[in-house]
């Protein structure tokens, strides 16, 4: 009888039909491994396969170009989430709310060289890999609040890290500074590895005798405060990383709390760029904030400049742009650029532009036109002045 082996083209047919499965996961779009793709290989076909893929992916991350310098992009939005196919109904499914997946908004910034990830929350290593980076692009990662969200790709990060980790011939050695209910969850799942990796988990902790914000020295030039926000939701932290940038200091503000800013001034002093979440807010306590917003509170605490407005509530169907407008109309002479945030908001910080969706050029603030996309809830695009009349 015949013995029967495996041969490349068997290899091939499982290959491809993992890919089919995970085809969600857009390699094909990227042309790179997604880390849950690499998993499930694993899983699959084990060790050897799964080196075949890391070895793939650092050969990719090896001739990547890296992100400008001083420069923020946001990795998280909104994601719809298609339901099971009943009968041949072509009802429009994207019209409904609760298939509509918010996620809390995940930024990556590039400062100096180092590349700093706020609230990594659902698809947020899709996406980054998306725009072109790698797991090599990460040395810090920092978390606001316990949203389970956050922690399952805190932890997707450290383990992607780590496969890399154990094929080069250095160690990339990413520190995670967690809200402390998170480090709780997490401290005994991103144990150190290698030496390198000693003391590089720590708790942002606040104490009975707190008053204002607690600071971390993250490296030269960049310093992160936190603290908590009166009514925050889910006791989430509001942040500042101030970046000293030749002899001017710039500070990016990330809260997640609704737009009263009674306590602000004191937490986040002046920010020059502000991402604000309003993931816990209902419709109506929105139209309610808006209706009594003092646009001079906001001037005297914050003043920001750019202010991204992310996971904008959705009860009422898609209405981001809406929101902003309101939002825009309320601040009145305030010079502050409001924002709807969605995946691939790219802003640089040193001349405070945007990136154009379409020419890939940089426009001021006010230049930027946001247009929504066909289908509601899909990505919004940003445009500079060369690409409307």
């Amino acid at each position: 009888m015949e013995q029967s082996h495996t041969t490349t083209e068997d290899l091939d047919a499982w290959l491809k039909g993992l890919k089919e499965e995970y085809s969600h996961l857009d390699e094909e779009k990227t042309g790179k491994p997604s880390h849950r793709l690499i998993a499930a290989t694993h899983d699959l076909f084990g060790d050897d396969l799964e080196r075949e893929f890391i070895t793939d992916y650092l050969a990719k991350a090896s001739m990547a170009t890296p992100l400008k310098d001083q420069s923020l992009v946001l990795l998280n939005g909104g994601d719809l989430i298609a339901p099971e196919k009943n009968g041949s109904s072509a009802f429009p499914y994207q019209l409904l709310p609760q298939y509509f997946e918010k996620t809390r908004a995940g930024v990556y910034l590039r400062f100096q060289g180092r590349g700093i990830v706020i609230n990594p929350g659902h698809h947020f290593l899709e996406h980054f890999h998306d725009v072109g980076l790698f797991i090599d692009a990460i040395d810090y990662v920092i978390v606001t609040s316990d949203a389970a969200e956050d922690e399952e790709e805190v932890k997707a990060i450290y383990d992607l890290n780590l496969k890399c980790n154990r094929q080069k011939e250095s160690v990339h050695v990413i520190s995670y500074y967690l809200h402390q209910n998170s480090y709780r969850k997490l401290m005994g799942q991103l144990k150190p590895q290698f030496k390198q990796e000693k003391g590089t988990v720590v708790p942002l902790s606040l104490f009975i005798d707190s008053q204002d914000l607690e600071s971390i020295e993250l490296f030269d030039n960049a310093s992160l405060y936190y603290g908590q926000l009166n009514g925050s939701a889910d006791d989430a932290y509001a942040i500042r990383l101030d970046l000293k940038m030749r002899d001017s200091l710039f500070s990016i503000g990330y809260l997640t709390n609704p737009l009263s800013l009674h306590d602000t001034r004191r937490l986040l002093g002046h920010c020059d760029a502000l991402v604000q979440s309003f993931k816990q807010l209902q419709a109506q306590e929105l139209y309610a904030q808006i209706a009594t917003f003092d646009s001079s509170s906001l001037q005297n605490d914050i003043r920001p400049f750019a202010w991204v407005l992310c996971d904008l509530p959705s009860q009422s169907g898609d209405k981001r742009l809406e929101w902003t407008k309101s939002i825009k109309k309320s601040l009145g002479s305030l010079q502050a650029h409001p924002l709807p945030g969605d995946i691939g908001l790219f802003l640089d910080l040193e001349k405070m532009r945007v990136k154009c969706s379409l020419s890939g050029n940089f426009a001021p603030l006010n230049e930027i036109r946001v247009i929504r996309s066909k289908e509601p809830f899909g990505r919004l695009s940003y445009l500079s002045s060369d690409c409307y009349l």
